[in-house]
């Protein structure tokens, strides 16, 4: 269960602490290269343990969340707040996925 929780709270509090420090335009991609793939296997291996088809709502959501911060920071259409925001938003998606995935078993 730790390992399911420790990234995604990790990611949500990454984006506010490194608001000011390391906000870079490939922050995003970095993050989506890794958290797609992993969070994306966790999910599916979830499923198939525990069947519970409620956790892909959060998990989707989690998911558009973090592309949406990622095509919106590369065309500067938001400010970096509003884009750590969106990131951490898409964070506590992917923790709600996660708890609802660990808490069908």
């Amino acid at each position: 269960m730790v390992q399911c929780l420790a990234l995604p709270l990790t990611l949500m509090f990454a984006p506010l602490a490194s608001w000011g420090v390391l906000s870079h335009d490939l922050f995003h991609l970095v993050l989506l290269a890794v958290i797609v793939p992993v969070s994306s296997l966790a999910f599916l291996f979830g499923f198939l343990r525990h069947r519970n088809g409620r956790m892909w709502l959060p998990a989707g959501l989690g998911f558009a969340l973090l592309i949406a911060a990622a095509v919106l920071e590369q065309q500067h259409l938001l400010p970096a707040g509003w884009i750590a925001v969106l990131t951490s938003l898409a964070s506590l998606s992917l923790i709600t996925g996660h708890v609802i995935n660990l808490r069908s078993h």
